[in-house]
């Protein structure tokens, strides 16, 4: 995988003037042959010898799209067997309270309470213990890995304590992985990648926008 802010501009796919201004401001971190990570304006782009990402910062998500597939037609790619189209959510319910309700609502604590202490010391030197959701994964798939669109894959859903919202705002992280893997790596597979991405990512986007509200809403 060949993709650099140069490159990106050589081949008109972001503004040079974007580039020289990524270069100004310092948004470019490294560029290697191994590793190539920068921001420029509002996508974040991640390069390894084995991964490609592109996250974009704010909506709307089609320019991101667009340029995703543009990179992997022109990115001098040899193979692709995985692609993934995942969203990422932070934020907060407001109380303790209502993250614990949230929590609880996905793993009841009182099967913990009674297989582990909520207390331990004695006396008037008793401390107490609390139990609760670290983080939890659903994943949403077939028996024989095939999705309703036909492509090979699944769909995880992650829920956790936020890492970027402070604690005393009780932030909740919401994390959705759109997998699709290619099991059949023969023929041209940068052509099958590109075709997936076309056909699936507008309901990609709608059902994670239903599952984030949804989740949303269960933590009012």
């Amino acid at each position: 995988m060949f993709v650099n802010p140069d490159w990106l501009a050589a081949k008109e796919l972001f503004p040079r003037s974007y580039i020289d201004e990524a270069y100004e401001k310092e948004t470019i971190t490294v560029v290697s042959a191994k590793v190539t990570q920068f921001v420029l304006d509002w996508a974040l782009f991640s390069v390894t010898q084995n991964r490609f990402v592109i996250e974009a910062q704010r909506e709307p998500f089609e320019p991101l799209i667009d340029l995703m597939l543009a990179c992997i037609r022109h990115g001098r790619m040899s193979l692709i067997d995985m692609i993934g189209m995942n969203r990422t959510l932070h934020f907060t319910t407001g109380s303790e309270e209502k993250r614990d309700a949230f929590a609880e609502s996905f793993a009841p604590r009182a099967f913990w309470n009674e297989l582990l202490p909520v207390e331990y010391g004695e006396g008037g030197k008793k401390k107490r213990l609390k139990t609760g959701l670290l983080s939890l994964t659903m994943r949403h798939s077939s028996y024989d890995g095939e999705r309703p669109d036909k492509y090979r894959g699944y769909l995880n859903i992650k829920v956790e304590p936020s890492y970027k919202i402070a604690n005393e705002k009780f932030g909740v992280h919401l994390e959705i992985n759109d997998h699709i893997e290619f099991t059949d790596t023969t023929g041209d597979t940068i052509a099958k990648a590109a075709d997936a991405i076309s056909a699936v990512w507008q309901d990609s986007f709608a059902r994670s926008d239903v599952i984030m509200k949804s989740l949303i809403a269960k933590a009012a």
